[in-house]
């Protein structure tokens, strides 16, 4: 089963939203998002019953928002829900020659039985970063509205750095602060864990044409500050935010 997206839109999209030239999106599995870090005190919040394709619904429901944003009139969606699917969906479009894009829909629950819904999209041309989109949102009963402020957005970003990083590359670092205190957006990509309600956030540039390539404020030698995935900055989900 798969969700035909035109040529046109694919172009469109691949400028939204960045990672190694060549690579495909990196999907981290929920089980490596739980570490020792989670205290382990902490309660996820109930999942209402009922919740069977919840994903499915609310992915549905933001793909066609996205089409009515890009204006595109030749989307056909004609996946089906898996039988599986629960809190999380994932589509690829990986038939195009030379383009790769994965969606993906995670949901989270709210203590009203309603929905939070966090959408990750992922693509590439062949020979060039990955872009991604992360957008939130709440859904409840068919209906989408924006989750505005709900993803964390970190005033420090040391803590994506190795600590020899801090010294050895003093003049980069201050330079990717700078600009990440201008366009938070441009840097960061979210990654959720619904088993246990967690969120890893990782510091890369979401979107390979922006200017922080053209005027070379990331470079390869960027990749060799950050720290390993697992210890990336972790935040739980408490019901109505995402909590360190």
């Amino acid at each position: 089963m798969k969700t035909f997206i035109s040529l046109s839109l694919c172009a469109v999209l691949a400028v939204a939203c960045a990672g190694n030239p060549g690579q495909k999106a990196d999907k981290q599995p929920a089980e490596n998002l739980e570490t020792e870090e989670i205290n382990t005190t902490f309660r996820p919040v109930p999942i209402p019953a009922g919740a069977e394709g919840i994903a499915f619904e609310a992915y549905e429901q933001i793909l066609l928002t996205k089409m009515d944003e890009y204006d595109e009139e030749e989307f056909v969606f004609n996946d089906e829900c898996p039988d599986d699917c629960v809190l999380t969906y994932t589509s690829y479009t990986d038939d195009i020659e030379g383009y790769y894009e994965e969606r993906t829909v995670d949901c989270l629950p709210l203590p009203d039985g309603d929905w939070l819904a966090i959408w990750t999209w992922a693509g590439a041309a062949e020979g060039e970063p990955t872009s991604y989109e992360n957008n939130a949102y709440f859904y409840k009963d068919g209906k989408l509205e924006e989750a505005k402020g709900l993803l964390p957005v970190p005033k420090d970003i040391t803590p994506f750095f190795k600590p020899e990083s801090l010294e050895d590359h003093e003049d980069l670092v201050n330079t990717l602060k700078a600009a990440y205190k201008e366009r938070p957006e441009s840097f960061l990509v979210y990654h959720c864990g619904t088993e246990n309600q967690t969120l890893r956030i990782e510091f890369r540039p979401t979107d390979p044409y922006l200017e922080q390539y053209e005027n070379h404020i990331w470079t390869d030698e960027c990749w060799d500050l950050l720290k390993e995935y697992n210890d990336l900055p972790l935040y739980r989900w408490d019901g109505k935010k995402f909590v360190k």
